[in-house]
């Protein structure tokens, strides 16, 4: 029996386990509980509009390679795109860092780019809508995450320019949202069930995502309602922002979206959802403005390749810099 062969057996034999895992059945009794109680927290798409104000959208992209002197070579960049105009910072290290916590570490750089490019798109450019890939709870979850790394104090450059970030968003009024494509979260799920103290036993042990239950109870695309949350950013401060999901298709998956209002604005969440609809283009690509930055700031094949590395090893005099794994990868022999 070949490769495939015994493939296409593991998923036969898996094939209830996985379409199970995907949907939950009306007779889970956790469909049984969340049915009504999610339905009556999910509202119909309002009009799609497209947004007045100067948008800026900000993406970033990373490459990085590992030595075989144990450093790791990386390379991150971030671009807001503000209406044709565009703003763009860099950076480069190499650094030491433990395998099991690089990609995260290299994610941390990437995101800080962001946050700075992202607070000059508001200062230099007046954006007044800043759009971000990603979750804004995520960022704050991840400032608090220590690395065991050489690369100076990237836990207090990241709180710092964060920090930054939410103090020019709040004096320059801007409206603050973060589209994520995919989430893990569970703050729907956890809302609900705080509300009961008749939890069933078997649904509260069950770990179970947003996303799953949308997908699995709503008949119509359209969106949570907006959950309050209150984040800490330093000891001393504390951010309040608001969280949900929209669901622009039946044929898609929710995006998580975390905005911020400007405090007597007579914008809603409703012009935030009429907004993300009007950039929506389908399943490849969720977000117009964030696809654009998107396509300008990630790295390519040709340009980690025949430029990035290229320049180092003829930098380092020598061509054998990478670990062998990789060095194979590159030159594929």
């Amino acid at each position: 029996m070949d490769f495939i062969e015994k493939y296409s057996d593991f998923l036969q034999n898996s094939r209830e386990i996985i379409r199970r895992s995907l949907i939950l059945h009306e007779e889970d009794p956790a469909y049984i509980y969340f049915k009504d109680r999610v339905r009556k927290l999910f509202h119909e798409l309002p009009e799609q509009k497209k947004p007045e104000l100067r948008i800026s959208a900000t993406d970033g992209s990373e490459f990085s390679r590992e030595l075989y002197n144990g450093q790791k070579l990386v390379v991150a960049r971030a671009v807001s795109q503000i209406e044709g105009e565009e703003l763009e910072e860099d950076s480069f290290h190499l650094i030491h860092v433990d395998r099991e916590q690089k990609s995260e570490l290299i994610k941390r750089i990437m995101e800080n780019l962001e946050h700075i490019v992202a607070t000059r798109s508001m200062l230099e450019k007046d954006a007044k809508i800043c759009i971000m890939d990603g979750s804004l709870s995520g960022r704050l979850y991840w400032r608090t995450k220590k690395f065991d790394t050489d690369l100076p104090d990237i836990y207090s450059l990241y709180t710092e320019k964060l920090v930054d970030f939410l103090r020019t968003v709040k004096e320059k009024k801007v409206i603050l949202i973060f589209i994520g494509k995919s989430s893990e979260t569970m703050i729907l799920k956890r809302t609900i069930m705080e509300t009961d103290s008749n939890v069933p036993e078997s649904v509260r042990k069950q770990s179970i995502t947003d996303h799953l239950l949308i997908k699995s109870i709503v008949q119509n695309p359209g969106y949570t309602e907006p959950i309050l949350v209150e984040r800490e950013i330093t000891k001393d401060q504390k951010i309040s922002f608001y969280t949900m999901h929209v669901l622009p298709s039946m044929d898609d998956t929710p995006m998580k979206v975390d905005f911020i209002i400007p405090d007597g604005s007579d914008l809603d969440h409703r012009d935030i959802v009429s907004w993300i609809m009007w950039g929506y283009t389908g399943l490849k690509n969720h977000n117009l403005w964030i696809s654009l930055a998107d396509k300008r700031v990630k790295f390519h094949r040709e340009e980690t390749e025949d430029i990035i590395m290229k320049l180092f090893i003829k930098m380092a005099g020598s061509e054998y810099v990478e670990t062998r794994g990789e060095r194979r990868a590159r030159i594929r022999f």
